[in-house]
């Protein structure tokens, strides 16, 4: 592959070699890669889409819930969460279950108890189990990290979600959002920058749980990938609290309809109050289960 430096990028693009670089870091160049203190970009790399662009995609005001601060500050007073990863991974059996329910598959979480005591459990195939390692792997990691979302992190996050199960690059699975008009077809790749560039302008300012429920419902509305999508919007949403230094959800089968009716709101007229509500509620029953399970 021949292979271009930010400079003749800048020149080819029109436009300034901080804001090449700015986008290498973003990871919005696909095959971007660095090279010391630059980077080396494909010579045939197109130039980015401009994401502060609002598309038709973004064709509706996002409506954010109300946060309880003061709840979240009294909960989680004590806790470290930097220290909590291991503790709370073994909490996470139902809420396991419940990502594979999410996405058309019933696994008890019983069985997912097995396999995050290490062991093997026969009524579960290979594929599950790799799943349920992968995920949790990853979640741990997220723990100690407090960097923001960007579309490398996002694709390394599901390459690294699938192995072992998939073979993927991280490629979208699907060129157009579904249910839309050929006038009003938007690609994914194009709804996905637009999004990151929203969440890196707008929603990373905002308090961890507003801007962790709507980066994950923004994601999920574009449903960029076909296998495991409950598990990757899960681990989104968590890195963005972890960032916050707020513990993610604790869910459960029980919640499945209210779930699906929060989404559907999210997805109908961008109104996130009922979802922000849903996960402000879980998010406070991880702090109550951590700290009598510690």
């Amino acid at each position: 592959m021949q292979y271009m430096d930010v400079n003749t990028a800048s020149q080819k693009w029109g436009i300034t070699g901080r804001r090449v670089r700015i986008l290498c870091n973003d990871g919005r160049i696909d095959g971007a890669v660095r090279n010391g203190w630059s980077w080396l970009i494909p010579s045939d790399a197109p130039k980015p889409g401009d994401g502060r662009v609002l598309r038709r995609f973004r064709n509706l005001d996002i409506r954010p819930g109300f946060v309880d601060i003061e709840a979240l500050e009294e909960i989680s007073e004590g806790v470290s969460v930097s220290d909590s990863s291991s503790s709370f991974v073994r909490l996470l059996p139902s809420t396991i279950s419940f990502l594979f329910l999410l996405d058309g598959k019933e696994v008890e979480s019983e069985d997912v108890k097995v396999v995050l005591e290490g062991k093997l459990c026969y009524s579960l195939s290979l594929q599950e189990h790799l799943l349920i390692v992968n995920f949790t792997s990853i979640l741990k990691n997220l723990f100690h990290s407090r960097d923001k979302w960007n579309g490398g992190t996002l694709r390394e996050v599901y390459i690294r979600l699938l192995q072992g199960i998939k073979e993927t690059e991280g490629e979208y699975d699907r060129e157009f959002i579904e249910s839309r008009t050929e006038e009003e077809r938007v690609s994914v790749k194009a709804a996905m920058e637009t999004t990151l560039k929203q969440y890196e302008d707008s929603w990373s300012l905002l308090h961890p749980l507003s801007s962790s429920t709507i980066l994950s419902g923004e994601i999920g509305r574009i449903s960029p990938y076909d296998t495991a999508l409950s598990f990757f919007l899960y681990l989104v949403l968590s890195g963005e609290l972890l960032r916050g230094n707020i513990l993610p959800p604790l869910l459960d089968s029980s919640l499945l309809f209210e779930t699906k009716a929060a989404f559907s709101l999210v997805s109908s007229k961008g109104v996130y109050t009922d979802l922000t509500s849903l996960m402000e509620r879980m998010v406070l029953r991880s702090y109550v289960e951590l700290k009598k399970n510690v």
